[in-house]
Parts: structure tokens; sequence; C-alpha cells
């Protein structure tokens, strides 16, 4: 692994799905719901683990998104509808301030930008969720 590692090839990511497609796998060769995970995906749930990690993926990927310039403002913002719906969902609609900050920064853009309207669409009712450590929806109290 040591050498798959130090050629790129082996990520802590790619480590992590491997891994959970082996223990699939040997839950489909017993019959019934034989772990958590199992019981889990026969609902559709996600554990807070792996809810955090979907989270944490999202961040990076928006991160790249905003940071390029070649990204269209509207493609931006249907990235971060999506990052904040996963980062509410791994949080318990809790708003970190480094999410508000970029709710604040893309609205701020898009009003500007005349995409207020696209803006409000793209983060569907993830825009009403999320509690701020200082107040409901990001305003402070």
């Amino acid at each position: 692994m040591g050498d798959l590692s130090k050629a790129g090839l082996l990520t802590g990511d790619r480590l992590a799905d491997g891994l959970d497609k082996a223990g699939k796998k040997l839950d489909d060769l017993k019959a019934g719901v034989n772990s958590l995970s199992e019981a889990m995906r026969a609902f559709a749930l996600q554990t807070q683990d792996k809810l955090k990690q979907t989270a944490d993926r999202l961040d990076q990927a928006y991160t790249t998104i905003a940071t390029s310039a070649g990204v269209s403002l509207r493609d931006q913002i249907a990235a971060y509808g999506k990052w904040r719906a996963a980062a509410l969902a791994a949080s318990g609609d809790v708003e970190s301030g480094h999410l508000a900050e970029q709710r604040i920064n893309l609205e701020n853009r898009a009003t500007v930008a005349g995409l207020g309207d696209e803006y409000v669409k793209a983060m569907g009712k993830s825009r009403r969720r999320g509690t701020h450590r200082n107040g409901i929806d990001g305003r402070r109290v």
C-alpha cells in the first residue's frame, strides 16, 4: 500500500470507498441484514460520518469551483446550493461561520449580477434551513 500511496494511486477517499464496497459484497453474501451500514442502505440513510465526508468533499470541490475564473456565477450558485445542503445535513442544520461567509458573498455577487432570483431558486429549501451559532438563518441577533 505504501508504494501505491506514493504513486498517488491510493488516497484516503479511494481506500474508504474500496473498503465500503468490500463490506457491501460481504453483506450480500450473508442472508439478512448483517451490519449497520447494510441497514442504513436499506432505508437509503447515511451515517453521520458519511454525511460529514460528503460535506467535506463538496467543500473542497466548491472552493476549487469558486476560485476558478472559467466557472460562471450561475454554476457557482448551483454548486454552493449542493454543498450547503450537504453541510447542513452533516451538521444538524447548524450553519458554520465559513458556510455563512460564503453564502453572504455569493448572495451579494448574485444580486449585483442580476441573478438574485437564480440564487434563491438554487438554494431551495436549504436557504430556509440552518441555525447560525448567533441566530436563525445566519442573521446575528
